[in-house]
């Protein structure tokens, strides 16, 4: 996390808060930043904010919205959801490969939850191809 989003996360948190007096500690525990590290950034609005635990952090934020400007804190969304390719083609050529004995569909054989969440899979691929 680079020193300008450190800014940015302070700077709307000190802003957003209804309290009248925020020290780092407050602040950490509503930001999610250690108040070693929130003392530290603001180290340079005014140095004695490493020296005193109960700063009122709410004195820096005049300058810290000068320092800032109108800058805004930007968040990017990612896809994590990537789709892994299926082993099979279709819910046929698995029914072949999984329960069948030369040619014949064998109902002795058990599936595994694995193999069971795999063809769950296949169906509604070859479902969601139909309706198209």
């Amino acid at each position: 996390m680079g020193a300008k989003q450190i800014y940015l996360k302070i700077q709307q948190a000190l802003s957003s808060t209804s309290q009248k007096y925020v020290t780092a500690e407050m602040l950490s525990q509503s930001i999610g930043i250690y108040p070693d590290v929130i003392n530290e950034a603001l180290s340079m609005f005014n140095p004695v904010v490493t020296l005193d635990v109960t700063f009122n952090l709410l004195e820096l934020l005049p300058d810290l919205n000068q320092y800032l400007g109108n800058a805004k804190l930007v968040t990017v969304k990612r896809n994590r959801s990537v789709q892994k390719s299926l082993p099979y083609t279709s819910f046929a050529e698995f029914v072949y490969q999984k329960m069948t004995m030369a040619g014949i569909v064998d109902k002795s054989i058990q599936l595994s939850d694995k193999d069971l969440k795999l063809a769950k899979k296949l169906i509604q691929n070859e479902l969601k191809s139909r309706k198209k």
